[in-house]
């Protein structure tokens, strides 16, 4: 009995750690918690069991977990364009989006994971939308070929794929965790080495 209500506690609380929202306010930085409801005027969401509201009119734009980016303050988005760009796409220093919104918690783990790593290493600013970004880098995780495995992909903002990594095994008794464990292996043996060959 101990063992199933550890085992209820884990899943529940785990659930609620990872099943969050990203919100990008007009002043301050980005942060992950859980939206609730929105009405004309304000968002309501829960962070750490907590419970708070921003007007509408203090967000730049929320990543959903299944639908999206909604932007709700289209003039404080740095869009980007590149029509005319004639560089390489992403060349050290270029902006990257990485979306993370998907039913599979996988697919959010690891694709959340890969913007932290990038986020720290710096070798490229990793921005909130599409539209700041020259690139976007897909974190896709493959459920469907025998074993569980992970790869990313860079497209350009037109959707046309520009590279695909090899893949990784992404296994894990936690959905989640196997998002992030792959991300990880996906950084530190694929990234990298990338991220090397543009530096030369």
């Amino acid at each position: 009995m101990k063992k199933s209500i550890f085992v209820f506690c884990f899943f529940f609380g785990f659930v609620n750690m990872n099943a969050q929202d990203y919100i990008k306010p007009i002043e301050g930085k980005g942060f992950y918690a859980k939206v609730t409801k929105e009405d004309s005027d304000e968002i309501f969401y829960e962070s750490n069991r907590t419970k708070f509201t921003i007007p509408k009119k203090e967000v730049i734009l929320i990543e959903y977990l299944e639908r999206g980016v909604v932007i709700y303050n289209k003039e404080y988005i740095k869009e980007l364009d590149v029509s005319n760009y004639r560089g390489f796409l992403y060349a050290e220093g270029n902006s990257v989006y990485i979306p993370f919104h998907s039913n599979k918690s996988a697919q959010r783990g690891g694709a959340i994971e890969l913007r932290k790593l990038l986020a720290g290493d710096g070798f490229w600013k990793v921005v909130d939308c599409e539209q700041e970004a020259h690139f976007i880098m897909e974190y896709v995780f493959d459920e469907y070929s025998g074993l569980d495995k992970a790869y990313f992909r860079i497209k350009n903002r037109n959707g046309k794929i520009l590279y695909t990594s090899e893949k990784v095994r992404a296994k894990d008794f936690v959905p989640y965790h196997a998002g992030q464990k792959s991300a990880t292996k996906l950084y530190e043996k694929h990234i990298k080495k990338l991220q090397k060959n543009i530096e030369k």
